[in-house]
């Protein structure tokens, strides 16, 4: 009789995972992910970049998350069940664990937040937005006018006149 040679048992505790514990774990994960989504999406929309509880609560999941997988035993395609500790960690080190851990980056901390900030400091809407309330006010006069139209109106920033040609 023919023994099929069974890898020696590692020392690493392995979590099965079609274990329903897991199972749960990474439902609730996807949410996470999916309000995290959202909430970056209003963060970004409001321009509020500081911690809130949210916030860390789930930095902290994703971070147990990332733990979870160096001890998660894994599936191939052709069916075969990884339960050797140093396989699963070569296993996730080489697959998903580089885009987890980017995941855990506040980007919206490293690149929007100072474009934000140096739009505040330059007060670009403010500035400009009465400019082209009075625009569009001058711009009004020509619209039934075919044959031609000068607009003239004076800014914050000096004298601006808008030719156009009908």
């Amino acid at each position: 009789m023919e023994r099929i040679k069974q890898p020696p048992p590692s020392w690493w505790i392995v979590i099965p995972a079609d274990h329903p514990y897991k199972i749960a774990w990474d439902v609730m994960t996807m949410i996470w992910a999916l309000l995290g989504g959202y909430r970056t999406h209003l963060r970004i929309r409001d321009r509020v970049f500081e911690q809130s509880p949210l916030i860390l609560i789930t930095e902290m999941w994703f971070a147990l998350d990332i733990l979870l997988n160096f001890v998660t035993e894994h599936k191939t395609s052709k069916g075969e069940v990884i339960r050797d500790g140093k396989a699963v960690w070569a296993r996730y080190l080489t697959t998903w664990f580089v885009i987890d851990l980017l995941s855990l980056m506040p980007w919206e901390h490293i690149y929007v937040k100072p474009v934000v900030e140096k739009i505040k400091r330059r007060n670009i809407f403010q500035r400009h937005s009465s400019d082209l309330r009075q625009s569009s006010a001058c711009l009004g006069c020509c619209v039934g006018d075919t044959s031609s139209c000068l607009v003239e109106f004076q800014s914050k920033r000096g004298r601006l006149s808008v030719d156009w040609w009908g």
